[in-house]
């Protein structure tokens, strides 16, 4: 349900999550010809604390409406996940593999994933 606030926040974020993903993976699969290439620029950095905090938010709000729901359970954990993937390159800094591991590609997909979520979250919990 429509929550004021809360949900115009999560909606916000989640456009912004879902552009980010969606975009350059439907040029990748060549279904636009313009692209917003950011992961291999320093701008690319920044977003993946952009990625953790949005899943913060949506850990946030899995708690705020209860874990009871099957919805809130599946959103916590997907946040949790995607919390320690959004903060895996400071975890790369001590760990030196960690940082091979997560390609472009694999961020374009989260960030689609994350704005699912949070689009899900703003109209349900």
């Amino acid at each position: 349900m429509w929550e004021g606030r809360k949900s115009f926040t999560s909606l916000i974020f989640a456009i912004v999550m879902l552009v980010l993903g969606i975009v350059p993976l439907l040029n990748y699969f060549n279904l636009i010809s313009w692209n917003i290439n950011f992961m291999l620029t320093p701008l690319g950095a920044f977003l993946t604390y952009v990625l953790a905090a949005g899943a913060l938010f949506l850990i946030i709000d899995s708690f705020m409406e209860g874990l009871d729901e099957p919805q809130g359970r599946l959103a916590f954990f997907v946040g949790i996940l995607l919390l320690i993937i959004g903060l895996l390159p400071v975890i790369g800094i001590m760990i030196p593999f960690v940082s091979g591991i997560l390609t472009p590609m694999v961020y374009y997909f989260l960030f689609t994933i994350e704005g699912i979520f949070l689009l899900i979250d703003s109209f349900l919990m």
